[in-house]
């Protein structure tokens, strides 16, 4: 008695855990490899140094209320002018720039204009907290 037996092709299942492994394992490279910020170096003066006492007592308070817009002397400027402030550093009255800034201003928008009045000249600066 012959038994009738066809041939069953059978599936072959394909694993998918190496794949998954070897994916995990690329994008941790990736990762790892590429950098997504520019660090840059800022000089901040720590509270222990001191300044002269001449120019601790002129101060020129800045506020920066967004972005786009800080406060000077009472009135608003975008920051892209930064024209009022070069004119008091060319008076040559010594003097701190006290920074404060409104809620709402990121870290990184006080950053870039610290930076910008760094490019200008400004030398002497102090932070303050937050404005109400």
């Amino acid at each position: 008695m012959l038994l009738d037996q066809t041939l069953v092709a059978k599936r072959r299942v394909i694993c998918l855990t190496p794949l998954i492994d070897v994916v995990f394992i690329l994008l941790l490279f990736f990762m790892l490899s590429s950098g997504f910020t520019h660090w840059r170096q800022m000089d901040i003066t720590a509270a222990s140094e001191s300044y002269n006492i001449d120019e601790i007592q002129i101060q020129h308070y800045l506020l920066l209320q967004s972005a786009e817009e800080y406060q000077f002397a009472n009135q608003r400027y975008p920051v892209s002018k930064l024209s009022p402030i070069k004119q008091k550093l060319t008076e040559n009255t010594p003097g701190i720039f006290v920074i404060s800034v409104a809620e709402g201003v990121t870290t990184q928008q006080m950053i870039d204009f610290l930076d910008q009045l760094k490019s200008i000249g400004v030398k002497k600066v102090s932070l303050a907290g937050l404005a109400l």
